[in-house]
């Protein structure tokens, strides 16, 4: 069983200090879109994020995308519990959260809990923000839905692979696997969960940002 984490999102600008992202990274990532053996496709989406993006969800993320999901999964393989993000604006933030959310959804990648699932929550500033997020994750499937059309013929691979609940609260797969919007507030209390989002964390509107984390992060 595999432990929760915390991915915590920031946004600040101007941003003085980067990280640079290595040219044996970049050579990686163009090489995912050319000389992909189209024959080992469904085994490295299920590995790889920006594949399953790119072959399944119809998007191809950007480098810096890529990037930062590729950090997110050496920090779980290295057994971090916690990851803060400073991401400039209109970076896409909202996109790939997406996109590595749907992808350790679909194929399950962080069981937890009793019953052995992949259970996301998504906390920003105030409820309306967080049902935004999600409510974005779910144009995400409806692309993937287009995308996947092409080759089964299907008008809902995606978004009919998904049973109740499925609200602007929460999205969930047949699997069982969810990711679920929540507030700011008590409700994260005893959560039980794979991976928790705070976006936009500095500007949570609780009296005790540290606190609040706490409640929920081991």
């Amino acid at each position: 069983m595999m432990g929760s984490y915390a991915l915590v999102l920031l946004v600040r600008s101007p941003m003085p200090n980067y990280t640079e992202i290595p040219k044996s990274f970049r050579e990686e990532y163009f090489s995912k879109f050319a000389t992909l053996d189209k024959n080992k496709i469904n085994q490295l989406a299920e590995t790889d994020p920006t594949v399953f993006a790119y072959y399944f969800l119809g998007k191809k993320v950007r480098l810096h995308q890529a990037y930062i999901m590729h950090r997110i999964l050496i920090c779980i393989s290295e057994g971090k519990k916690r990851m803060a993000m400073c991401l400039g604006r209109q970076l896409g933030k909202s996109i790939f959260i997406g996109i590595f959310l749907i992808w350790a959804s679909w194929y399950n990648k962080f069981p937890a809990t009793i019953q052995n699932i992949t259970a996301v929550y998504l906390i920003s500033r105030d409820d309306s923000a967080s049902m935004e997020l999600l409510d974005k994750i779910r144009g995400v499937l409806h692309d993937g839905d287009k995308q996947m059309k092409q080759f089964t013929e299907m008008d809902n691979f995606f978004t009919g692979s998904l049973k109740e609940p499925n609200n602007q609260h929460q999205i969930t797969f047949l699997n069982g696997c969810f990711i679920k919007s929540i507030p700011p507030s008590g409700q994260v209390l005893g959560k039980s969960a794979s991976i928790m989002v705070i976006d936009e964390a500095h500007r949570l509107e609780c009296p005790d940002p540290d606190k609040f984390y706490n409640q929920f992060v081991v």
